[in-house]
């Protein structure tokens, strides 16, 4: 934190010097938000540790609070703290055709949201740096850890990622195609490889496209992507490769004061690929010299409406299924998860606002060998606080 603050006070320091001289050539504004979670959520003990993830060595992440790991006991745990994922201090600027936004959290573990510049030589936009994947297409308002839950279901996308990509305006859109960092995530134990001999190569980048565009009312969007991993076992030299793919849609349906929205993906190998999805998907198998892929599926549905300046209302659902071959007992291993939440923004002043939501994370249930695990599942209620400035 002591760092961060650093920064931005030094930054500011910069920008007040400089601002002035470049002022003719440049434009620079600053921005920011600070939020706030202030919920409780209560798990019953077959969710186990499946609802937490860590942030930066914090007890809190990923849906709250960390759970109990001994799965002995239902549990209500408070959430009281700064949102550090989406909390965020930025910079933008501007200089003719090039343009930049550097983005910055309070967050220990990572410290930059965006980190980009780009280019517009006509035809196009040249982007360079860490912005928002092509494949990003996030639906839902859900504010529950920053809006993390909704990745249930949502098209989650490679989120922010190191990139070099290219934007082309069409009179009913724009394509963006970016080459970004691949996903070298793999598990050795699946793939039959010791730790200390496990090593994972990419050849080329992972390669990612949309289409973004408008038909009378209408929003639409569709994407994929294409990830190539090798795993190596060092003590052989042997290889294994692992292809990700990710694919889906997205639409927007204005209604007067209220609107649809909804999307449908499909993946193969989500975790090698990169896809941000909840909990621990599965990753790909080798039985004997085969690879089983993990064949993934998700989609969302909500629907919002705006009842004045200050009071809005939105409702949604999303679900994720995912599985994997098992030949070792003929049989599937899956796992689906499904998640529903109900909101209220109230906007108390211009750029102050509270959000009531409620939500319930359905873990259901998994199949791994043959053998049937319940998961199941966690509630939670509470506000979420964010102030803009």
């Amino acid at each position: 934190m002591k760092k961060v603050f650093v920064f931005m006070v030094a930054a500011a320091m910069i920008a007040g010097c400089v601002m002035p001289a470049m002022a003719t050539d440049k434009e620079v504004s600053f921005y920011g938000n600070v939020r706030m979670d202030t919920f409780w959520i209560d798990r019953d003990a077959k969710t186990n540790s499946m609802l937490t993830r860590d942030w930066g060595g914090s007890s809190v992440g990923w849906c709250g609070p960390g759970a109990a790991t001994s799965g002995l006991y239902d549990e209500t745990d408070v959430w009281w703290d700064l949102c550090q994922g989406c909390s965020r201090f930025g910079a933008k600027f501007k200089a003719g055709d090039v343009a930049a936004n550097v983005e910055i959290r309070p967050n220990s573990n990572s410290y930059y949201r965006q980190w980009w510049g780009s280019w517009n030589f006509g035809a196009g936009t040249l982007v360079v740096g860490q912005t928002w994947s092509p494949t990003w297409h996030g639906i839902s308002n859900s504010v529950y850890d920053g809006g993390d839950a909704a990745a249930y279901g949502e098209a989650g996308g490679s989120l922010r990622t190191p990139q070099v990509a290219v934007h082309f305006p069409f009179e009913v859109g724009t394509l963006k195609i970016s080459f970004a960092e691949p996903g070298t995530d793999a598990v050795a134990g699946n793939l039959g490889i010791a730790a200390a001999d496990f090593d994972t190569e990419s050849l080329i980048p992972k390669v990612e496209a949309s289409f973004d565009g408008k038909i009378g009312m209408v929003d639409f969007a569709v994407f994929g992507g294409y990830n190539s991993l090798e795993a190596r076992d060092a003590s052989t030299d042997d290889t294994m490769d692992i292809d990700g793919y990710y694919g889906g849609m997205m639409v927007h349906v204005p209604i007067g004061p209220a609107y649809f929205k909804g999307d449908v993906w499909m993946a193969q190998n989500p975790y090698e690929y990169g896809l941000f999805l909840p909990g621990n998907p599965f990753a790909a198998k080798a039985y004997g010299n085969s690879i089983e892929d993990v064949e993934a599926l998700g989609y969302m549905a909500l629907v919002g409406m705006k009842f004045t300046d200050m009071l809005a209302f939105e409702a949604g659902y999303g679900y994720t299924k995912i599985e994997r071959d098992n030949p070792t007992y003929g049989t599937e291993d899956e796992d689906d998860k499904a998640f529903y939440y109900i909101q209220m923004p109230i906007t108390l002043a211009k750029g102050v606002t509270v959000t009531p939501e409620i939500g319930k994370f359905d873990e259901k249930e998994h199949v791994v060998d043959g053998v049937t695990v319940d998961d199941g599942d966690a509630f939670y209620y509470g506000a979420y606080w964010r102030i803009d400035f």
